[in-house]
């Protein structure tokens, strides 16, 4: 599914304040049944951040083009976008507690007993708290690893499943298109077609290798 919208607001720090952002394209898609691993998951994070590190390299790049262009002005320009260029994690367990985080640290420490109930991975809440707006190349991830009850018949037993699980891309064509992209090719080599009662599941064990 596409949108296209025009952004009226500020799209980041080299946006001069009130200027018109470009067109903003946004790209959704429902997660097929899939199986990840705890490795899954951290591969996963590893392919965003290079793209969330693409974005920051611009970023400073269109700066410096306008500031002092000394080592000084460099350094405070990275160490500022180290804060907001970062992917937000949270894990969500089933008893409503909540793990929140801006590293890989934060899947690597999930307990093999934890019983998940979702994950959201986003590249925005750092930046919109920072500058008030949503940052113009985003992504938003949610997981939805929850459990029908056995006792909704709300649904036919021979009908999926429903479940919450996408993944939502917006910004220029470019970038949109790579991430969107990526999200698809990786769940599509780890879709199933046998949880068709639990549309996602997590195995997180080490020992365990998706195959």
């Amino acid at each position: 599914m596409w949108r296209r919208t025009l952004c009226m607001q500020s799209a980041g720090p080299s946006t001069p304040k009130g200027a018109v952002s470009p067109v903003i394209l946004t790209r959704t898609r429902k997660i097929p049944a899939s199986v990840l691993t705890r490795a899954d998951l951290l591969e996963l994070y590893d392919q965003l951040t290079e793209k969330v590190r693409e974005e920051r390299d611009k970023e400073i790049s269109q700066l410096l083009r306008s500031a002092n262009n000394g080592d000084e002005t460099k350094a405070m320009l990275e160490r500022k976008a180290d804060e907001v260029y970062t992917i937000g994690i949270t894990i969500t367990a089933t008893n409503g507690e909540s793990i929140f985080g801006d590293s890989k640290d934060v899947i690597s420490n999930i307990s093999s007993t934890l019983d998940l109930s979702s994950i959201y991975f986003d590249n925005s809440t750092a930046f919109q708290a920072e500058y008030g707006t949503p940052f113009r190349n985003r992504f938003a991830l949610f997981l939805d690893f929850s459990k029908p009850s056995v006792f909704d018949f709300s649904h036919p037993v021979t009908d999926p499943t429903p479940n919450g699980s996408a993944f939502d891309v917006s910004g220029n064509d470019t970038w949109v298109r790579a991430v969107y992209d990526q999200f698809n090719s990786f769940f599509e080599s780890r879709k199933t077609k046998r949880n068709r009662v639990y549309p996602l599941s997590a195995v997180i064990d080490d020992s365990v290798k998706h195959g």
